[in-house]
């Protein structure tokens, strides 16, 4: 169990994990099912990190689409943030 935003009992649990590329994690928040999955694949002069959340149900699929977009986009700059200053190090 990972702790996560989102209260008291908001966590992830690692589902599946593929070294050195894949980590896919599973949570509940009320009724919502959710899966966030990080893989990595290889280029050809480096590597491209991919992102997924998956919800489901969403009453609001326009306000999950859009408020989700823009608290993506703030973690993913945190994370990869995160990453460049390990890389540089």
């Amino acid at each position: 169990m990972i702790p996560d935003w989102g209260g008291a009992d908001a966590t992830f649990t690692l589902a599946a994990i593929e070294p050195p590329a894949l980590l896919l994690y599973t949570s509940r928040r009320g009724r919502t099912e959710l899966t966030w999955c990080l893989q990595v694949t290889e280029t050809g002069r480096g590597s491209r990190v991919h992102l997924r959340l998956r919800l489901g149900p969403v009453k609001r699929r326009r306000l999950a689409t859009h408020a989700g977009g823009f608290f993506d986009a703030l973690t993913i700059s945190g994370l990869a943030a995160g990453l460049r200053e390990r890389l540089a190090s």
